[in-house]
């Protein structure tokens, strides 16, 4: 579970490094037109604050390839935090892949559909760990025959 997780990650880390390109040396050429819909004009007069968001997905980027590269718990906080930041970001602004759900209401909520799953994967990799760490945990204590073994089991080794 722990590799479909990272895949996942590294994959949106790679769609952030794409956005980077299109925002930030692509915006104002057939291509990047193209890519977000753009009247020439408007491109021209936008490419400033286009460059920008480029700028800020390139660090959604590396924070998650940071998570990726660091492992661990640190690791794990970086990609949760940083998957965080993305979903903040589809969900108020323009969804890449949009996923609408219909609420009780009628009304239509859009999610940022990869970076929903990439937090859940992140969630259950974590947990994941938690139980291996807790079932070693257990078994120490299990195997223990003496008041000194006993005390002698770090509770806290393994978890992330």
């Amino acid at each position: 579970m722990e590799i479909v997780a990272n895949v996942v990650v590294a994959a949106i880390a790679l769609l952030h490094v794409y956005i980077l390109v299109l925002e930030m040396f692509l915006w104002t050429t057939p291509v990047g037109r193209r890519a977000f819909g753009l009247k020439p004009e408007f491109a021209q007069e936008s490419a400033a604050l286009a460059a920008n968001q480029g700028l800020y997905n390139g660090f959604l980027a590396a924070g998650l390839v940071w998570g990726l590269v660091a492992g661990g718990s640190v690791g794990f906080q970086a990609k949760v935090f940083f998957l965080v930041c993305v979903l903040v970001a589809g969900v108020y602004g323009y969804p890449f892949v949009p996923i609408a759900f219909t609420m009780e209401d009628d009304s239509i909520e859009l999610l940022d559909g990869p970076q929903i799953v990439a937090v859940g994967m992140a969630v259950v990799e974590h947990v994941a760990a938690c139980r291996a760490a807790h079932m070693a945990v257990s078994g120490l204590l299990k195997a223990a025959t003496s008041r000194t073994e006993l005390a002698s089991v770090n509770l806290h080794e393994g978890y992330p």
